[in-house]
Formats: structure tokens, sequence, C-alpha cells
């Protein structure tokens, strides 16, 4: 695998709680082949946590190997990132990490999976700021590059289009609930193009 993208979502449907049996929105972290736009590796949580990020990591790299390039965004399940690389990776890190949001507890996570020399690539930003003591840089020599994804008259032109309704998401499927096991399948099987959609 070249380049992977790793983002967590609140699933689109209630189901039951599994402790005490009412409606809930569980977490669904999906890391996806942005070649191919496969579904490679995920995870299923009661909410966002460092567990559902390494959980769907794992999965990902046991099923595919360990990729090359990893995007994340913004989120707080990625503070046990930097010891999960190092066991994937044997204790080498990765070599890039792409940072798409710019948030202080994903960058800091991006840059401590490093490996030495690894390249941090920051493109995306919040109002956050990136406070991290110099010698995590300095003994791994690492380099910290950046790039401007979009201008800002780029960001609001895609901000007004959605606000209008003129972007759309791919919908594959839409399944009655009583069909979770089949999108849940087809998921795994890497068939969906898109979103699947579970319909109460």
């Amino acid at each position: 695998l070249d380049v992977v993208s790793m983002d967590g979502h609140t699933f689109d449907a209630e189901v039951a709680h599994p402790r005490h049996g009412r409606p809930f929105r569980p977490e669904v972290t999906t890391i996806i082949d942005v070649a191919s736009r496969k579904v490679i590796g995920w995870s299923v949580a009661l909410a966002e946590s460092q567990h559902a990020v390494m959980d769907a990591l794992r999965h990902a790299a046991t099923s595919n190997g360990v990729p090359a390039i990893l995007y994340v965004d913004r989120g707080a399940g990625y503070e046990g990132l930097p010891d999960r690389v190092g066991e994937l990776t044997g204790g080498a890190g990765a070599d890039y990490f792409f940072e798409l949001v710019g948030t202080e507890d994903s960058m800091r996570a991006g840059i401590r999976s490093l490996g030495r020399r690894g390249t941090a690539v920051l493109v995306g930003y919040t109002e956050d700021e990136l406070k991290i003591h110099p010698i995590d840089l300095i003994l791994s020599e690492a380099r910290i590059v950046s790039s401007v994804a979009a201008s800002r008259h780029d960001l609001e032109t895609a901000l007004a289009l959605a606000g209008e309704g003129k972007l759309s998401v791919a919908i594959d499927t839409a399944y009655p609930l009583e069909e979770v096991d089949t999108a849940i399948s087809r998921l795994r099987a890497r068939e969906v193009k898109g979103r699947n959609v579970l319909v109460p």
C-alpha cells in the first residue's frame, strides 16, 4: 500500500447499545486505500477513542501490510498513534505523516509517529498551535514541510456550494435497518462505491 486515509464518523443510524439496549449511534473508524478507494481497515466502537483508531489501524496493517503514507484528520483518538505505529513498523516509525486538519493533538501524534529522518507534511490548519518540544524533532532528525492545499477563496466557494446543497455525497445503497448485515458484508468485501445508508 502506498497511501491510505483514516477517519472516524458517527454511524448514520441508531442501533441498540450493547450494555443497556437503548438506541445510540456508534463510532465507525475506517481506513481506505486512496488509489482504489476501497476500505482496507475498520473498527466500530461505542465512541471515538484511541482503541478504536488502533483497532482500525491493526486491521488494515494485518490484512494489507503497513502503508507507506497515512493521512489522518482531527480527532481525539490519535493519542496512542505513535506507539501503535512503532509496533507495526518494528520500532522504525513512519517515513511520512500527512496532517490534513491541524489540531494540536493530531499534529503532535503524527510527528511523534515519525521514524528517523521522517517527514511531517502539514496541509490543514485550525486555530490550534503546534506545541512540541524541540527534542522531539532534533533527536529523530524529523523534517516538517507544509503546503497550501487551497486558497481562502477555494474554501469559501466550497462552503458556499455545500450550504446551497450543490455538493453531494455518493450513496451506494440505502438499506432498511434489518439488512445491516448485508451492508456490513458489502463493506467488508470492498464492494461499496460511496456510502451505505441504513434507513430505520
